[in-house]
């Protein structure tokens, strides 16, 4: 991992992002990354909370479809729906730094890996991505003193019968979204390579077999990978 990263910062790719073939590659490359859906749920997010905010009083709520939707309007201290939280500045520092955490983490990972990752699995990681720094924006930077309120602004209320589904927004629907995306795609890999191992025949190899035809697949990878490493020194 600190290799790549050592390739991905070099002086040379750095300088050749401001000529315009670096540039026009740049762009290029955003847009296959789905870096840019960041910005776009991003801007949806702060967009469709203060619009709430700026029109509703805490607490309002008004009817989109009866008996299924609302809109209201619920400060979060908390974490997603209303877990976590208990009014407390302690519990507030610790979704913040859990926030911190997932947003950068969830970035840097990306930003590593996004070029092994299908399709499916950029716009899962790409959403958390956007849902986390959501959120992270009203934690960090909603305060009583600064903007007249504490906490994250939640304002999408479901109505099943008399129960009422806890609010949340859209960067909560971001991250949820996000994460079933990620399994959907890990439970498609796992039916790809069951698909692909029937075809080959491996479970009708005997189990001992197997086990010993695995055993010599990962001496071969262990030479392969001490080549590899003899490669490198000879060429430093």
């Amino acid at each position: 991992m600190l290799k790549k990263l050592k390739e991905k910062l070099t002086l040379e790719r750095f300088k050749h992002l401001f000529t315009k073939e670096g540039f026009l590659t740049f762009l290029k490359a955003f847009y296959h990354s789905y870096a840019w859906v960041v910005i776009l749920l991003f801007v949806l997010d702060i967009a469709s909370k203060w619009s709430v905010q700026n029109n509703l009083e805490p607490g309002e709520s008004v009817t989109i479809i009866p008996n299924f939707l609302e809109v209201t309007l619920v400060y979060n201290t908390g974490a997603a729906f209303g877990m976590g939280s208990d009014g407390s500045l302690l519990w507030r520092a610790i979704w913040i730094i859990i926030s911190i955490v997932l947003s950068i983490g969830l970035s840097f990972f990306y930003w590593l890996k996004y070029e092994n990752f299908n399709k499916l699995y950029r716009v899962g990681v790409i959403m958390m991505i956007a849902g986390a720094f959501g959120n992270l924006i009203d934690r960090a930077f909603y305060w009583e003193n600064i903007v007249g309120f504490n906490g994250v602004i939640d304002w999408i209320q479901f109505i099943f019968g008399s129960y009422h589904f806890p609010t949340f927004n859209l960067a909560d629907s971001s991250l949820v979204i996000g994460v079933i995306i990620l399994i959907l795609a890990m439970i498609i890999d796992l039916i790809k390579d069951a698909k692909k191992k029937k075809a080959q025949g491996v479970y009708d190899i005997e189990p001992a077999k197997l086990e010993e035809m695995r055993k010599a697949e990962e001496k071969e990878n262990i030479a392969t990978s001490n080549e590899q490493k003899v490669e490198d020194n000879e060429d430093k």
